[in-house]
Formats: C-alpha cells, sequence, structure tokens
C-alpha cells in the first residue's frame, strides 16, 4: 500500500509540475492526471456506471471530460 501511495504521490507532482498551490496551465507540458483509489469500489457503486441509487456527480464529471480505464485486473483478491 505504500508502494502505491508513493506512486500516486510521484503522478501527482509530475502532473503538477512544481507547487500544486500555483497551477500551471500549459499546452506542450505534461497532462494533468487525478488518480483516485478506493479500497473496495465496485464498478456499479457509482452513478456514471448506471447505478441510479447513488448520485455522484463531481465523479461522472470528471468520467466525462477525461479518459475512463474501465478494466482492471488484479493478481490476487486478497486485500
Amino acid at each position: 500500500m505504500r508502494t502505491l501511495a508513493a506512486l500516486a504521490a510521484a503522478l501527482v507532482a509530475a502532473a503538477c509540475g512544481g507547487d500544486p498551490a500555483k497551477p500551471v496551465a500549459r499546452a506542450d507540458g505534461p497532462p494533468n492526471i487525478v488518480l483516485i483509489i478506493a479500497d473496495d469500489l465496485g464498478h456499479y457503486d457509482v452513478s456514471i456506471n448506471g447505478n441510479p441509487m447513488v448520485k455522484t456527480p463531481n465523479i461522472d464529471s470528471i468520467g466525462d471530460s477525461g479518459a475512463r480505464f474501465q478494466t482492471g485486473y488484479s493478481g490476487d483478491a486478497v486485500c
């Protein structure tokens, strides 16, 4: 888990390009990356994937305007 958190922090730092309090808009720079890590989040636990009971408008707007990776695989089912 510690390695995953370090990887996420490195991706965020690389995407921000420096001080997160001063975001810089660059057309030729690296893309901005938002990595959402959730433990035990099922595919239909967010409304963008068809759940009518749970409303997740902020996550839906990120998914609508960005890249969605809908298929992931794990080497083991043990947390």
